[in-house]
């Protein structure tokens, strides 16, 4: 039984989200990066200005994801089950929150943070200013998202969150392990495009991305892209890209968003893993097998710097400037 990854809508078929107004991966105009440690128990946190590690702090046992919101950052911690949460304005501890067996994905919405607890098979829902949890969801095996998805059973799971229950099963590939959502813009009539909204899945056994569409839940497509994809990252500026984290090929898979194929793969460090991006400049990487974050130019699309981390870096998040530029995501949900 395993609960993979979260990643949120704020949502997608919902009345507060419009089908051309996709949740995407966080864009901020960034000063830290914050590195979920899972080899050594800590969060290191990257001054992006200087490229250096400016803070070490210890929170539970195998940090397995992390997620800014707001001035915290939440870290969901696989061998303590608990989610440790810091003050970002000081770089400390502020506390730790009990939530459901091997916690190891994160998502955020409306003043709600969603926990997939891998060993439970269930989605704990954290209210962040009680820092309380306040409610439970049942999920597949090994859960990911409010789209989640679920390792062991090959699917995502969609929940409906006022509801607390799961409306839809979505059956994609073997093993899949992210989760993000895309905003494409095709030609139409002459001097006109049409915007469409995509779910992608990476399918860590298979090597593929499954391609579906979140208004029907129909599968479109199934892309190969790599050895064990287990992050995704869809980004606009300058570029409209998505980049798929290859852990078992140490590759950065550049796929063109409207043909859906791999155009190109960039080396990485070792074991790629997480992926987090900034508004127009950079993506991040943490190698999970390299101690090590690399640093990818949107520009070029090459590697610009490698970052020192901690012990089996698993998962990045970005944040600074306090903090999120106005107007944009806070998390995986606006």
């Amino acid at each position: 039984m395993v609960v993979a990854a979260l990643a949120f809508l704020a949502l997608l078929g919902f009345p507060e989200t419009s089908h051309s107004d996709p949740v995407r991966a966080p864009i901020f105009m960034a000063t830290r990066a914050y590195v979920a440690n899972a080899g050594d128990g800590t969060v290191s946190e990257l001054d992006l200005t200087t490229s250096r590690v400016s803070r070490t702090i210890r929170v539970g046992v195998r940090p397995s994801a992390v997620l800014v919101v707001n001035t915290e950052i939440y870290v969901a911690n696989a061998g303590s089950n608990s989610v440790s949460v810091i003050d970002g304005r000081f770089g400390r501890l502020e506390t730790t929150i009990p939530v459901g067996k091997s916690p190891d994905a994160l998502g955020f919405r409306q003043g709600m943070l969603y926990v997939a607890n891998a060993g439970d098979d269930d989605v704990s829902e954290i209210d962040v200013k009680k820092h309380a949890v306040v409610g439970k969801i049942k999920v597949g095996k090994h859960p990911s998202a409010i789209y989640v998805t679920n390792r062991d059973s090959n699917t995502v799971s969609l929940i409906a969150a006022e509801a607390r229950e799961v409306i839809a099963t979505i059956h994609v590939g073997s093993a899949p392990s992210a989760i993000a959502f895309d905003s494409i813009r095709l030609p139409s009539a002459p001097g006109t495009v049409v915007s469409s909204v995509v779910g992608l899945v990476a399918n860590e056994r298979d090597g593929t991305l499954t391609v579906f569409d979140p208004l029907t839940n129909e599968i479109k497509r199934t892309v190969r892209v790599g050895d064990r994809p287990s992050g995704i990252l869809a980004v606009d500026q300058p570029k409209n890209v998505v980049y798929v984290t290859n852990a078992g090929s140490n590759g950065i898979a550049v796929l063109d968003p409207v043909a859906l194929t791999v155009s190109r793969t960039i080396a990485a460090g070792n074991a790629p893993s997480g992926i987090a991006g900034t508004f127009d400049s950079h993506v991040f990487v943490a190698n999970a097998g390299g101690n090590s974050v690399s640093a990818l130019s949107l520009l070029t699309n090459t590697l610009d710097a490698t970052l020192g981390a901690g012990s089996a870096p698993a998962s990045i998040s970005l944040g600074g400037l306090f903090w999120p530029a106005p107007g944009r995501c806070t998390g995986v949900a606006c």
